[in-house]
């Protein structure tokens, strides 16, 4: 037992309210139990993020951050706690005004750079070539927490398990507790390979450890309480939750935040699901312990005697993955935001795999081209001025004889099918996907994939016809497990298996709704308050 309530803690609490507990079940050593750590562990953090965004949606000052950020191209891209913009201040302390996309300069134009817009997971100030020192102030997110077995160690370092989260920089400035050792420490870097550099202390392999919450102490000792009410949600549950639990506990969580902070908002009690950033396995692992049809075998499509298929389950993700991005994309389109330079063959640009839906089109100085119809198209003896363009089909044409001028399309990306299963090839920066996987060039470019046999995430820089993905770094090879990675906000891919499961089964009222709300809740969280008048449960029931 750590002197703080670290994940490691909460983990032994957890077992212990659903009796079964020991030394070797939390430590993994012991792993003959109904329920295995990764499933304890991902209901934990499902309970940290309901206790962050019901603390968010009324208090959200107990978040705030800055950052100072220095302009690359004019391109500001925010530190990984990143989870809403709040404002943007210039080296005086001027805050600079949000436009939006059609707002921007023209390339010739200079501008004093009082101005940004948001682009995709990017800021852009409205000056050319900026590499202003600008102060962003934000909304931080609650990033995961974890525990296990350093893999490795020394002065001043310490390797996460595998189960840590694979992305530099994700835990820097989160607090660390080795239990074998009795440290507490802050990580203040964090490499894709899991290496933790730590401020003072010293590690070796087999320390056992766990992370630090990021909520207020105050919380956290609800988080373990959450996290049991949600286990006793799985099928392997012998004693479901009992509404009267449910509602002690949101009533507990509510006097807990207006003792601390006073009235601030009235509390409703409000039911999560799952998880966080799944990839498309794990997402189906999920679905199926929901259905209470799960092993590892049923997943890999090994073992068919299941009630349910693979390829449904994953169509019912795939469904629920669209779900929720039309509901993003009616929200903040600029989420969405890409940008493009395409040369003209012959006056037509045809645009990139993942275009959903044109935003503007720019020539080279900046210049927003005009769109028309069809019929007010030049002559074909007409030269044109190619100051126009028409769509015909998929593709756009510029109002201009043999044009290979090189324009600028900035478009809305498509939210692409996710897509696990057995590589049937690999090699050196290269992996062959399952024949399930769409057979369409260029269709995955660009994101990201997980090797479950491997352990490793990458992107994909190309793809071909014959499922053959372009990797970078990696070394992939046949019978290698992998899965896609939702390009939705990280923030949204909890809610993905939990609507999936929706989709499938027959849901009850009370689950529908369970649903609607969660989706709400994350929403406020994710945006602050919505421009209307409708209360947001209204757009989602």
């Amino acid at each position: 037992m750590g002197s703080y309530l670290n994940a490691y803690d909460l983990v032994s609490e957890v077992r212990k309210g659903i009796n079964e507990y020991s030394t070797a079940y939390v430590q993994g050593t012991d792993t003959t139990g109904a329920f295995d750590n990764a499933d304890i562990m991902k209901k934990i953090n499902d309970a940290q993020q309901f206790i962050y965004d019901t603390l968010l949606n009324r208090k959200p000052d107990l978040f705030y951050k800055t950052s100072a950020l220095t302009g690359v191209a004019s391109v500001y891209t925010p530190p990984i706690d990143f989870y809403r913009l709040v404002r943007v201040e210039d080296s005086t302390g001027q805050t600079l005004r949000e436009i939006t996309l059609d707002d921007k300069r023209r390339t010739a134009d200079s501008r004093p750079g009082t101005c940004f817009y948001a682009f995709g997971k990017t800021y852009i100030q409205d000056k050319a070539a900026s590499t202003d020192v600008l102060t962003f102030y934000y909304i931080s997110r609650c990033r995961k927490l974890e525990m296990g077995m350093a893999s490795a160690g020394g002065a001043l370092s310490i390797t996460l398990a595998t189960t840590a989260w694979k992305e530099a920089s994700y835990y820097n400035g989160i607090k660390i507790e080795n239990i074998t050792k009795a440290w507490v420490d802050t990580i203040s870097a964090y490499t894709a390979a899991r290496v933790a550099t730590i401020a003072a202390q010293t590690a070796a392999a087999s320390d056992y450890y766990g992370t630090i919450s990021e909520l207020p102490d105050d919380f956290h000792d609800l988080i373990g309480p959450k996290a049991l009410l949600l286990m006793k949600e799985s099928h392997k549950s012998l004693k479901p939750a009992d509404p009267a639990e449910i509602t002690a506990f949101s009533e507990l969580l509510g006097n807990r935040i207006i003792s601390l902070y006073g009235p601030v908002t009235k509390i409703q009690p409000i039911e999560e699901g799952t998880g966080s950033r799944l990839n498309a396995y794990a997402l189906v692992a999920e679905v199926r312990k929901g259905l209470g049809e799960f092993s590892t075998d049923l997943v890999r499509g090994k073992d068919k005697s299941g009630t349910f298929y693979n390829a449904d389950i994953l169509k019912k993700i795939n469904d629920a993955q669209d779900f929720l991005y039309d509901s993003l994309l009616n929200r903040k389109p600029d989420l969405f935001y890409k940008s493009v330079a395409l040369t003209g063959v012959a006056s037509v640009y045809t645009p990139p795999a993942d275009f959903y839906r044109l935003r503007r089109i720019e020539d080279s100085n900046g210049l927003k081209l005009t769109r028309i119809d069809l019929d007010d198209k030049k002559r074909v003896l007409d030269q044109g001025s190619g100051w126009f363009y028409y769509q015909v089909g998929n593709t756009f044409v510029l109002d201009k004889s043999g044009a290979t001028d090189i324009l600028t399309v900035y478009y809305i990306s498509r939210c692409r099918k996710l897509d696990y299963g057995l590589a049937s090839a690999g090699g050196a920066l290269s992996i062959t996907l399952a024949t399930t996987a769409r057979k369409e060039v260029d269709y995955y470019n660009g994101m990201m994939i997980e090797n479950i046999t491997k352990d490793w995430t990458t992107t994909i820089s190309d793809y071909a016809t014959t499922r053959v993905a372009t990797i970078a770094v990696e070394t992939a090879a046949a019978s290698d497990y992998y899965g896609l990675v939702s390009e939705l906000p990280e923030e949204f891919h909890r809610l993905i298996a939990l609507k999936a499961l929706l989709l499938i089964k027959e849901p009850t009222k009370a689950e529908v709704e369970n649903f609607n709300i969660s989706l709400a809740e994350a929403f406020l969280a994710f945006f602050g308050t919505f421009n209307s008048d409708r209360d947001i449960t209204e757009l989602f029931y």
